[in-house]
């Protein structure tokens, strides 16, 4: 794919996956992971079937969390002179038409929601688990206000 890439210029800055979401996928799947192991010993123990269907809920939150991470693993923002890469989009400074942030509460906290407008209808919307979100929006409000 790289020898598809249009030249951008040289790199400025590439944001990777957050630090502190991936201590929160390790912490998850490694209490998952204990007490799913402790719930098997127990159910080999006891003959219990309730420790069965535990170690079985235990196995799918590890499964799930395991998904998740994988799944935004390759998700880095790559910052370039020209434009910028995110996952498998490509695009230039004088494409975008807008951009979008908000802040939204939910259950788990406060979430930053990213989007960009490029020209022709499409969007492109940036998760919030990449590192220094708030640098990367900044960064991309001033290259398209100056380039475009």
């Amino acid at each position: 794919m790289q020898s598809e890439t249009p030249d951008l210029g040289k790199i400025q800055s590439v944001h990777a996956l957050s630090s502190a979401y991936s201590q929160r996928v390790v912490i998850i799947a490694g209490v998952a992971l204990i007490f799913f192991s402790a719930m098997l010993i127990a159910f080999a123990v006891r003959q219990w079937f309730g420790y069965a269907l535990l170690a079985v809920g235990f196995l799918v939150v590890e499964i799930l969390t395991m998904i998740g991470w994988i799944s935004h693993r390759g998700a880095d923002f790559a910052i370039y002179e020209e434009g910028f890469i995110y996952k498998d989009q490509v695009c230039r400074w004088e494409d975008i038409e807008s951009i979008y942030s908000t802040t939204e509460s939910g259950l788990f906290g406060k979430r930053l929601k990213f989007e960009i407008q490029r020209s022709g209808g499409e969007k492109i919307e940036v998760s919030d688990t990449i590192s220094d979100l708030d640098g990367v929006i900044k960064t991309v409000g001033k290259k398209m206000k100056v380039e475009a």
